[in-house]
């Protein structure tokens, strides 16, 4: 498994992330001085990716997929099987693009693992929505630091996600895995991110394991927007359109009862119930915290 369940890296993770450089945590390797954004997406294919196909809903036609008396399939598609071509590289406004369909839940994941980077995409919605969210907001998510098996949390990895949902981008979800974060009560139910709110750490079993952003900056429909995570031993930065939404500390995983921090891990685009077009999917090392993000 990764690195950071077998053994603790790092200590006084607080104070020392207020210095400028950070040393190398062990096993990692600093970029050469030039190291600039490397494409995760090759504009052809989905080289570098594997899929994930979690039970479908009852509505999806799928020839000789097995049922139930109910009409309820029995079980995940899993990996590397797509028959309804969930997944797939198209051409939209003349530029090949990602498409994810959202018929069925599921993800695309990232056969590499990453640590200390910077992350982003862009994404515009198409128009197709599926059941069981066919009269719901569109839904999709980026999830990092993904870990342990496929589909252990229903239809993805345990990891933290960055949401991407119609006027929600930048949310966190904690899925299965913890987060804290500086926030306020939000309603009754509910917590949203404020720099001067008291930490509050999201994802622990039978509490809330959503923080809402601190404001809304997602463009139109029909437009592209960026979404971006920057991760850096146990912190990370939710942005949306440039804009910083999102403050996270002390990410933790949970595994197999083990609690332990979270600092490296694959990367997943959720298929999540709405029609998603990606485009420019890109990674960046980081061998220092960029000073914007010191605080």
């Amino acid at each position: 498994m990764f690195g950071f369940l077998s053994k603790l890296r790092g200590t006084g993770s607080v104070a020392v992330f207020a210095l400028l450089y950070l040393p190398l945590l062990p096993g990692q390797t600093a970029p050469s001085a030039n190291t600039g954004w490397r494409p995760l997406f090759d504009g052809k294919s989905l080289a570098g990716w594997t899929t994930y196909l979690a039970k479908p809903h009852a509505s999806v036609q799928i020839p000789g997929e097995p049922r139930n008396a109910k009409g309820e399939y029995l079980g995940p598609i899993g990996e590397h099987r797509d028959p309804t071509q969930v997944f797939g590289v198209v051409t939209l406004d003349g530029e090949n693009v990602i498409r994810i369909s959202g018929e069925i839940f599921g993800a695309i994941t990232t056969t590499e693992s990453f640590s200390n980077y910077r992350v982003r995409l862009e994404m515009r919605w198409g128009e197709k929505k599926w059941e069981p969210r066919l009269k719901l907001r569109r839904d999709s998510g980026l999830l990092y630091h993904a870990h342990g098996p496929q589909g252990a949390e229903g239809a993805w990895m345990k990891s933290i996600e960055t949401q991407i949902q119609e006027h929600d981008c930048g949310d966190l979800w904690a899925v299965g895995a913890q987060a804290t974060a500086r926030s306020v009560p939000m309603g009754e139910k509910d917590r949203i991110y404020d720099p001067n709110g008291e930490p509050f750490v999201f994802g622990i079993p039978k509490q809330l394991r959503r923080c809402v952003k601190e404001a809304d900056h997602e463009k139109p429909h029909g437009q592209w927007n960026e979404i971006e995570v920057v991760c850096f031993g146990d912190r990370s930065w939710h942005l949306v359109n440039g804009k910083v939404v999102l403050r996270l500390t002390d990410l933790r995983s949970r595994l197999d009862g083990v609690i332990a921090p979270l600092q490296e891990g694959q990367l997943q685009i959720q298929s999540e119930g709405a029609e998603l077009y990606v485009r420019k999917v890109e990674i960046l090392p980081l061998a220092t915290l960029p000073v914007e993000f010191i605080d």
